[in-house]
């Protein structure tokens, strides 16, 4: 469960949390990868040509969700996951239920890279919360996740640009 824990009020977070749980008491087990092939996707080309495939987490349960359950083997190192955001604002992910290590990519509105959180460690569990790593704050407006052993991670540096091939319209507020 990846979100923007200062983008979303508290009620609003209450209430998908009431949704998933509901979808869940129904008996309708989230697949991990059907969910994440369900997603739009784009893609990131870095500055020396390389490019990576970025996974849209758009909607508050997609971003919710995020890279929750989804295994090491099926989140290829050339993979990514793409929180768009639509201002910019204090930015803090956390990373229950992940099965590997993350580097959180901070980024301007233009993919300018602000910050990087190397190495988030994963967590597999849900509880205790108290121990559920966390990212640090970093305003920025969209954030980007891929695993802390691509070599591609290696190569996102702050003050370097990133070029979004996509479509805009999923970084435009729906």
């Amino acid at each position: 469960m990846h979100f923007f824990i200062t983008q979303y009020s508290p009620k609003l977070i209450k209430k998908l949390g009431i949704i998933l749980i509901l979808l869940m008491a129904c008996g309708c087990n989230d697949d991990a990868r059907s969910r994440l092939n369900s997603l739009k996707q784009g893609e990131i080309i870095l500055p020396s040509g390389k490019s990576m495939r970025v996974y849209v987490a758009k909607s508050p349960i997609e971003q919710l969700k995020g890279l929750s359950n989804v295994t090491m083997d099926f989140f290829k190192d050339s993979d990514s996951m793409l929180f768009p955001g639509y201002e910019y604002k204090l930015r803090q992910f956390w990373m229950p239920e992940t099965h590997f290590n993350l580097d959180i990519v901070f980024l301007t509105k233009d993919f300018y890279v602000l910050d990087v959180h190397r190495n988030l460690q994963s967590f597999p569990d849900k509880e205790p919360k108290s121990k559920i790593p966390k990212s640090k704050m970093v305003r920025a407006w969209h954030v980007l996740e891929l695993k802390s052993s691509s070599e591609l991670a290696k190569e996102i540096v702050p003050g370097i640009s990133l070029k979004w091939k996509g479509p805009n319209d999923l970084l435009q507020k729906e």
